[in-house]
């Protein structure tokens, strides 16, 4: 990917072992591979609008070093975003765990929230791009304000743009801490994402495609609800922080309020979200 990306992106290369491998087995049977150090600072959150406008300029610079180029990927993470898979696994979850504490709570939720996502159009529909995959504020590093770097690179793969983007201004447009209940989708900070990825990246999408990232975000925002809401009950994919939670089914469900939250509040400006992305494409 380095190499596609022409040195475009700054990107940590993978360093190879004394004996040329590019990964280290322990006798125990693990697997450790070293990455290059970059210098940068992560963030949890984006600090400002300026961060944002520059976080899209340099996205928007690694998909056109990136656009209708060929690679074959050794490993990809299949149905990431496998939107009926997941609503399946909640399916599950509830016939399963009728007994479980939060059964209620998660019931409570899993209604509105599965019928909100089926609303949403088919995003697989659109044409498959190379991504990252896991675009959230904390994977790029930053000098000050400055977006310099792409770290954490083991889901690149192709899918839709609108999954890219809406996963990544999911996490840049929320002003709170991603676990907090009370997310919120700030259109101030959508715009200067955009508006810096718009100007990397002129002429090299159809508007159609562009604005399905609005309906992007709002359908990873409910597709993680859902997948919050199943380990909730199922407690067994997403780890938890137990200094601050009792259980992880405890710490899944306030990471699905907040998901929730985010979710409805963009839906509540989904129209003045599609206005502003018109006018910068425009």
């Amino acid at each position: 990917i380095r190499d596609l990306v022409d040195g475009e992106v700054a990107m940590p290369a993978l360093l190879p072992t004394q004996n040329g491998y590019l990964w280290f087995k322990t006798e125990t049977g693990e697997i450790w591979r070293m990455l290059e150090w970059l210098p940068g600072q992560t963030y949890v959150k984006a600090q400002s609008l300026e961060m944002c406008q520059s976080a899209g300029r340099l996205v928007g610079r690694f998909h056109k070093a990136l656009h209708e180029k060929e690679h074959d990927f050794f490993h990809r993470r299949l149905g990431v975003h496998d939107t009926k898979a997941h609503l399946e696994t909640l399916e599950q979850a509830l016939a399963q765990h009728t007994g479980h504490p939060s059964y209620a709570a998660v019931q409570e939720m899993a209604g509105p929230v599965c019928a909100g996502l089926e609303k949403l159009e088919d995003l697989n529909e659109f044409p498959e791009r190379i991504c990252h995959g896991d675009l959230k504020i904390s994977n790029l590093l930053f000098n000050d304000q400055e977006a310099v770097a792409l770290i954490d690179l083991d889901t690149l793969a192709p899918m839709p743009l609108a999954h890219e983007m809406g996963d990544a201004l999911r996490s840049w447009c929320n002003p709170k801490n991603e676990d907090s209940a009370d997310a919120s989708f700030s259109l101030p900070h959508f715009e200067a994402a955009l508006r810096g990825y718009c100007e990397a990246t002129p002429g090299l999408f159809q508007s159609e495609e562009l604005l399905s990232i609005v309906c992007g975000l709002e359908t990873i925002s409910l597709e993680l609800t859902v997948r919050f809401l199943a380990d909730a009950l199922n407690e067994s994919y997403f780890g938890w922080d137990k200094n601050a939670y009792a259980s992880a089914s405890e710490h899944n469900l306030e990471r699905a309020r907040g998901q929730w939250a985010f979710a409805r509040s963009v839906g509540k400006q989904r129209d003045e979200a599609l206005k502003v992305l018109k006018e910068l494409i425009a």
